[in-house]
């Protein structure tokens, strides 16, 4: 039996899954929140009960849940009813012309190898660039592997382009995360 676990460092909420499409909430390591965002998403908020030091309270995660569109959202976050996974991080979203949303674009590293890190940034509607920090010369296969798994996900109408770099790109607080928008806030 293969055990899938969610969490994080803040130690606000945590999650299982012993079977595909079916996990479940911890309540006693934290209290989970739903808060429905689109469909069958929603976006996990969470509070310690644990963390005496810091303690956190309705923390946004930044994360989303996918979950059964009319599902109980109170026993789900209790971990008394399942739901389907985590899609991503809120602010890891590809924005579409037409309106959609990409998430989880950390899958599309999945069985690439060759790299060290891959980083996404949305330049535009219909422009994206891959910044790629290589073990080593960046190999053709490597690149190709990289651009199927990205339209695996994303329309064709976007184009992708590759930028290889030494280091990752960081942002004013250290962090590199492995998507950033460009494009105006709404």
């Amino acid at each position: 039996v293969l055990l899938d676990h969610y969490g994080m460092a803040e130690r606000v909420a945590a999650a299982y899954s012993l079977e595909d499409a079916d996990y479940r909430f911890v309540f006693p390591y934290g209290a989970a929140e739903l808060v429905p965002e689109s469909g069958d998403t929603a976006r996990i908020l969470g509070s310690s009960l644990w963390n005496g030091a810091q303690p956190l309270v309705r923390y946004d995660t930044g994360d989303i849940a996918l979950v059964p569109q009319g599902g109980d959202l109170r026993r789900i976050a209790l971990g008394m009813a399942p739901f389907a996974g985590i899609e991503g991080r809120a602010s890891d979203v590809l924005q579409l012309a037409n309106g959609a949303r990409v998430y989880a674009l950390g899958q599309i590293l999945n069985g690439v190898s060759g790299i060290a890190t891959v980083q996404f940034v949305q330049e535009s509607l219909d422009h994206v660039q891959a910044l790629v920090v290589a073990r080593g010369p960046l190999r053709d296969e490597t690149r190709r592997m990289i651009t199927r798994n990205f339209y695996k996900k994303a329309p064709r109408s976007i184009r992708l382009d590759f930028e290889l770099r030494e280091t990752p790109y960081r942002l004013a607080n250290g962090k590199a995360p492995i998507f950033i928008s460009h494009l105006p806030t709404p």
